[in-house]
């Protein structure tokens, strides 16, 4: 199984410090925290400051590191493949995600112990700029490698409606075509909730970053 990695990070230096961490896998499921403690405000360069951190959506998501580790290895655990991660920033990204997967000196069992570098890789798809937000960039950078209608990676059958979060606006076509194909009408509006596949409900701030777009049969 196919996991990719993206984090948010203080600095582009030896002494980056992890902010937030997301893994979306090939069949959709998702893993994103954010740590409260580990890093300052004042360790952040003036990028991370302007960019990164008005993004962070705090809430359920932020927890201090331990807490964290033991969601990332709970999300771990709930595959019994082996895992494969993937990220397109090894050099920084791989060694904070090895930072926060040791635990006691211990390495998650199912989880290779190298990356896969994905700007090695070829692309299905042309993919969106990345807003520098973990779990979107991620999403962004799953939908590029992976099928958009791979297993599991399906709209949730909710009141007929399929929720969506933009930027994957790559999306946006699959959707519409499954529509067309059934021969259902669709509209699109502004929603706070964004249910795919068998995961949890991510409730998402909308201030600093692209409005969600919910796609659905008409009501």
């Amino acid at each position: 199984m196919r996991l990719f990695l993206d984090c948010e990070f203080t600095q582009l230096s030896p002494a980056a410090k992890l902010i937030s961490l997301a893994l979306v896998s090939e069949n959709g499921r998702e893993l994103y925290v954010e740590l409260l403690d580990g890093w300052r405000a004042d360790d952040c360069s003036d990028f991370v400051k302007e960019i990164v951190l008005p993004q962070l959506w705090g809430g359920e998501y932020a927890m201090p590191i331990i807490e964290a580790r033991k969601a990332l290895l709970r999300f771990l655990a709930t595959y019994d493949e082996e895992l494969e991660v993937i990220t397109d920033a090894p050099i920084y990204d791989w060694e904070l995600f090895c930072e926060l997967a040791y635990d006691n000196g211990r390495w998650p069992r199912n989880v290779r112990n190298y990356p896969t570098d994905a700007t090695t890789l070829s692309p299905i798809s042309d993919g969106a700029v990345l807003p520098h937000h973990a779990l979107l960039d991620a999403r962004i950078i799953a939908g590029m490698f992976t099928p958009l209608w791979g297993a599991g990676v399906r709209p949730t059958a909710r009141k007929d409606t399929a929720y969506l979060s933009s930027p994957l606006s790559f999306l946006l076509q699959g959707l519409v075509q499954s529509c067309t194909e059934t021969g259902s009408p669709l509209w699109v509006d502004s929603c706070p909730y964004v249910p795919v596949s068998d995961r949890p409900h991510i409730k998402t701030d909308l201030v600093g970053l692209e409005r969600q777009l919910i796609l659905s049969r008409s009501p």
